[in-house]
């Protein structure tokens, strides 16, 4: 078989299904026949083209601390005479460590005109991760704007607390609802006095 320059079999060159073993060499499993799923020997592995660059955050600087520093941080927490952080930080991190990670899960997008073929890892849409957290608030933006929201003026309200508190209110939904209901009863008495003048 001989390949364009381009690399990719085109459709009068077909790739036999079993075109990665050699003849007379059984490397299925158990009994069944090798089958290759690739375009061409060797495509889930050849180099990207330049037009796409995979995301690669096992490379970062925060991936790299969270996963050589985890383990350390939730012991730290639990030595402390607690129970450690709640079982949704914990599980946030993990999940951060898995985003994009081809080992942990990933598509195989084929284009159906060229039959070009890309992997593209999972994402573990959480809160801690720069890459998910910036695609949802992207597409909330655009949400927003585009559809929700009519074209008037707005104003923002930014509810802050001391650090000390943060990480009660995180556990303590009953005390979170409470000062959020006490912000709002606060901001709506200043919007009526203020509409009232």
């Amino acid at each position: 078989m001989v390949l364009p320059a381009s690399g990719m079999a085109t459709a009068s060159t077909p790739v036999p299904r079993n075109a990665g073993s050699k003849a007379g060499v059984q490397t299925g499993v158990g009994s069944l026949p090798a089958v290759s799923y690739e375009r061409h020997p060797g495509a889930a592995t050849d180099p990207l083209p330049r037009t796409y660059r995979r995301r690669e955050p096992e490379k970062g600087v925060l991936h790299t601390a969270v996963r050589e520093h985890l383990e350390t941080f939730l012991e730290q927490a639990r030595d402390l005479g607690g129970e450690g952080y709640p079982y949704f930080i914990e599980g946030e991190f993990r999940r951060y460590l898995d985003c994009g990670i081809l080992s942990r899960g990933f598509a195989r997008v084929r284009c159906p005109a060229c039959g070009h073929e890309r992997l593209v890892g999972f994402s573990c849409k959480g809160r801690l991760c720069p890459s998910c957290v910036g695609r949802r608030m992207a597409d909330t933006a655009a949400y927003l704007v585009d559809q929700l929201l009519p074209e008037a003026g707005y104003r923002q309200w930014v509810l802050t607390f001391p650090w000390t508190l943060r990480f009660r209110l995180a556990v303590d939904r009953t005390l979170f609802s409470a000062l959020v209901s006490a912000f709002l009863r606060t901001l709506f008495a200043w919007q009526r006095r203020r509409g009232r003048a």
